[in-house]
């Protein structure tokens, strides 16, 4: 092990900023979403995790953990509202897609199954999170198949704050692929 600071700087290189990244997603058709708008509006975002479940298997008195399955924790980001509402629309409308709030019916036709009426809002939605180096070059990306709107947050008016508007979404997705560690 190297006991020396220049040893250290170049192992670290650099490291990496939080607020070095940019997301991007494309919104269902007919939601009138902007995804360039994302890059700029999307304030906060996190990698989301995954769990290994563990399957315990009785065994002479003790319990022994196997592999189970692959959990994943709902993705959010914080979304800056700009003067039309341009996304907070979109992603309402892509909710209502999956699920009419008047008619709790979604927009698709009658003879479609749930993943084949789905496939437009649902199952071709993938969105990205790029981690990005001090130059702006993407350094990781992870992808999120799958992607619908679970929340979505209120918009918070208060006469006493003086600051910018800005809501929650909360993205529900079936997996993800990271570069380099699977097929994206």
């Amino acid at each position: 092990m190297a006991n020396k600071i220049d040893d250290f700087i170049a192992g670290f290189r650099g490291g990496t900023r939080k607020n070095r990244f940019k997301v991007e997603g494309t919104f269902p058709a007919g939601s009138g979403g902007d995804a360039n708008k994302l890059q700029y509006h999307v304030l906060s975002a996190s990698l989301p995790s995954s769990t290994l479940g563990i399957v315990n298997f009785p065994y002479r008195g003790r319990l022994i953990p196997y592999v189970g399955d692959r959990t994943y924790e709902p993705w959010d980001v914080l979304v800056l509202d700009d003067r039309g509402a341009g996304l907070y629309k979109a992603f309402q409308a892509w909710s209502e897609k999956i699920n009419n709030q008047e008619t709790n019916t979604h927009a698709y036709a009658a003879n479609d199954s749930w993943f084949q009426g789905a496939a437009d809002a649902i199952q071709n939605s993938s969105w990205k999170i790029n981690q990005l180096d001090l130059g702006g070059t993407v350094i990781k990306t992870i992808t999120l198949r799958s992607c619908w709107p679970g929340f979505i947050s209120p918009l918070q008016f208060n006469m006493a704050d003086t600051g910018f508007n800005s809501f929650a979404v909360r993205l529900n997705y079936n997996y993800i692929s990271i570069n380099g560690v699977n097929p994206v």
